[in-house]
């Protein structure tokens, strides 16, 4: 879960006391009162972005619940080609995504895969590096930008925003989404999803 924006309140919110205790502190001191509009435009700038940031996260939630009932419901499964595969233990991991889905979880990490395989978490990396030649993270994100790949093209998703279905597909940041997304294919999720409209 992304608790920037949280920080953010709490930094507003730290600024906006310290001001009213210093408005205080001068009428204190000095026994005139200062105008505090000031106090009461940022307290509404801050209140009308609370709204905002409410509604959109609001909206972010209630989309990726809807894209994991779509996918529970389909069992639209994550299959890359991966016939060639030597490793029993990245034939096992492969099975894990295909079967579990657990690339979905954004918090999925190398020792959470290890330790369901019974291996090291160095080995792990030993054998993807091997086989695959990628690391960790570039294996487990190949597949959630397929995932993302097949929504933007299903009809289904249509309705959802793309941030939502990369979240739903793993990714833990738009950022993190956008970049892996772009590394990958070559074009942002936008592109992707306007190149494809055009060519059906």
């Amino acid at each position: 879960m992304n608790t920037k924006w949280i920080k953010w309140i709490w930094v507003f919110i730290s600024v906006l006391e310290l001001y009213g205790v210093i408005l205080e502190g001068f009428r204190f001191v000095y026994g005139d009162k200062m105008p505090l509009t000031f106090l009461w435009i940022a307290v509404s700038v801050f209140m009308y972005w609370l709204i905002y940031k409410g509604l959109y996260q609001f909206k972010l939630s209630n989309d990726q619940y809807e894209i994991r009932n779509l996918l529970k419901n389909a069992k639209r499964g994550t299959v890359i080609d991966n016939s060639n595969d030597s490793s029993q233990y990245i034939r096992q991991f492969i099975n894990l995504i295909e079967q579990e889905q657990i690339h979905h979880n954004p918090d999925l990490s190398r020792d959470i895969v290890a330790k369901r395989l019974g291996i090291s978490s160095g080995y792990l990396s030993q054998q993807l590096n091997a086989v695959h030649g990628v690391n960790f993270s570039e294996f487990v994100n190949k597949y959630r930008v397929a995932d993302v790949k097949k929504m933007i093209l299903d009809p289904d998703f249509d309705k959802y925003s793309l941030l939502a279905i990369g979240m739903e597909a793993g990714f833990n940041s738009k950022t993190t989404f956008y970049n892996t997304f772009k590394k990958e294919t070559g074009c942002s999720p936008n592109e992707f999803k306007m190149q494809h409209k055009m060519s059906s």
